[in-house]
């Protein structure tokens, strides 16, 4: 069956000729943005989205590009619903119109299963229909003389392989403090009746019950999945018949788990917290990804949901929300030990946790601000950042040094010899100095 597909490969001569700089160039690699729902990434893609010479792929591994034709482009573009996404100048699928097939829906090579099917994938799992698939994105780019920019929101739990299958390409990982991430979501059903970005997380951990890591972190955050129907997108039963905290504890697992997957290896990490809270960072970044990519995003736009009356938007109490980001700590020792907090990766990730918890003790913006802006002040998790990585580490160690010493003086002042030694030390502070 003809398809579009050879229309596209049939480009203009000038288009031809404008393609001399190709993907694999390393002035102008394709850009894989590896985000979470909720976590600001269509943002940030939409920032690379208008520049000049870029191509800006949304979500190449959404389902609907099963059955994407052009008036499906257009009127996912007229559903107005409220995402808080920025306001598009094209509709979301846009690049895709001129590889849709002829006579027939779908993006050629795209298949449902990549969605959900192998989330958790190893580096070096053999998915040729996969890979095959998205170098004809980044061929369709190449062709056309344009910059790739791929924006996920389902890579994160393969990011290894992702990187071993596409290495010309730079890759971005997006992280959120798992407290607001998921209030963000909840707001979703609360306010739209929009149950998918609760649903997406338990679904993903269910395929993957094989998997030991995901077995793992259920049982550390003590929670069983729900049974989930197969339209999942609709199923608001499921989420309006668990508990709210077994709701958190479902989507802490899922986070933990794709958070400390991101590999060491990564070519940067943006922390969205980060953006928000510090002019420099954002700055940093700014200059950081021009480095990167050789392109230059405006990242000034960006803006938060508020953490002001966050736990209420969470809808569960500071206790509730303390005991669930202290058994979640559990999955960091599972992949780094006891001295987790020594692997500049996991201690990332625990920077995170730490700051989740932070926002859940109180409201005080600007103390957290400063708190967190000194323990996690880095991009990327790269010999480039070893010192400024080891400043999480540190903190780290710090706190639980200090709850040890606090524990040690309490044992000291409740000891009988301290009520001995106690007119000693009284005649040590009349003696002068």
């Amino acid at each position: 069956m003809a398809t579009s597909e050879s229309n596209w490969l049939a480009l203009s001569d000038s288009e031809c000729r404008s393609s001399a700089v190709g993907w694999a160039d390393a002035a102008h690699p394709p850009i894989f943005l590896h985000t979470g729902w909720r976590t600001g990434g269509t943002w940030l893609w939409s920032r690379f989205r208008t520049l000049p010479g870029v191509l800006g792929y949304y979500e190449p591994l959404h389902p609907d590009l099963a059955t994407l034709d052009h008036a499906r482009i257009d009127r996912r573009e007229e559903l107005h619903w409220t995402s808080g996404h920025p306001i598009l100048h094209a509709p979301y699928f846009e690049e895709f119109r001129p590889l849709l097939n002829e006579g027939a829906a779908g993006v050629p090579r795209f298949q449902p299963r990549f969605a959900t099917e192998h989330f958790f994938a190893p580096a070096r799992a053999e998915l040729s229909s996969l890979s095959a698939y998205i170098r004809g994105l980044l061929e369709s780019a190449e062709l056309r003389g344009r910059q790739a920019v791929l924006k996920f929101c389902r890579s994160l739990g393969r990011l290894e392989w992702m990187q071993r299958n596409f290495p010309q390409a730079r890759h971005i990982a997006v992280l959120r403090n798992p407290l607001a991430q998921f209030a963000s979501a909840r707001l979703q059903f609360i306010n739209s009746n929009n149950a998918f970005f609760l649903i997406m997380p338990c679904l993903l951990l269910a395929a993957q019950q094989g998997h030991a890591p995901v077995a793992s972190a259920l049982h550390h955050l003590g929670v069983e999945l729900p049974l989930i129907r197969p339209k999942y997108r609709t199923d608001e039963a499921v989420v309006a018949g668990a508990g709210t905290e077994q709701l958190y504890r479902l989507f802490l697992a899922f986070w933990m788990l794709t958070a400390v997957g991101v590999p060491s290896t990564i070519d940067q990490i943006i922390n969205y917290d980060m953006l928000v809270l510090s002019p420099l960072y954002r700055r940093d970044c700014e200059l950081d990804l021009h480095k990167l990519t050789g392109l230059s995003a405006d990242l000034g736009d960006v803006r938060c949901d508020g953490d002001d009356h966050l736990v209420d938007r969470v809808g569960l109490s500071r206790a509730q929300l303390r005991r669930c980001h202290r058994d979640a700590e559990a999955i960091l020792a599972d992949h780094g030990g006891t001295d987790w907090c020594d692997n500049p990766r996991l201690a990332y990730v625990g920077a995170l946790l730490e700051y989740a918890t932070l926002l859940a003790m109180d409201g005080a913006a600007a103390l957290q601000a400063t708190a967190f802006e000194q323990i996690v002040r880095w991009d990327a998790l790269t010999a480039l950042a070893a010192t400024a990585t080891g400043c999480t580490s540190r903190a780290v160690r710090a706190e639980r040094r200090a709850e040890q010493v606090e524990q040690q003086l309490a044992a000291v002042h409740a000891s009988s010899s301290w009520a001995v030694t106690a007119p000693l030390r009284r005649l040590r502070e009349m003696l002068p100095i």
